[in-house]
């Protein structure tokens, strides 16, 4: 396994172009392919549209249950130097609330499941 949403980095059907059979294989539960821009790689499904820039986005707990059967969102960090700006909307659910984790990249390493 790659990383949380993808299972393999190629060897399934595009869904972007059902002809090719070389792009990432994603998790059953939830996961999504990135598209055209990043074949390779699967992401949450209802914010797999953003997996080129996870910047100035909004999280939705309704959608995100809708697309992926999950009520919570992963934002993985975006690729972006130097001094930046981004800004997160996260919408609950009526009777839900927000909780944040932030981690801090030490390392870059493989997924190990």
């Amino acid at each position: 396994q790659v990383d949380m949403w993808t299972a393999k980095a190629e060897g399934c059907r595009c869904s972007f172009d059902l002809s090719r059979q070389d792009c990432a294989c994603c998790v059953k539960e939830g996961g999504c392919q990135c598209g055209l821009h990043s074949p390779n790689r699967c992401s949450q499904c209802g914010i797999h549209q953003y997996c080129n820039n996870m910047c100035n986005i909004t999280l939705s707990s309704r959608n995100l249950y809708e697309k992926s059967r999950k009520s919570h969102g992963q934002i993985k960090s975006p690729s972006v130097e130097g001094p930046a700006f981004c800004w997160y909307r996260l919408l609950p659910d009526s009777g839900q609330r927000v909780e944040i984790q932030i981690y801090r990249l030490v390392s870059v390493g493989r997924f190990n499941g």
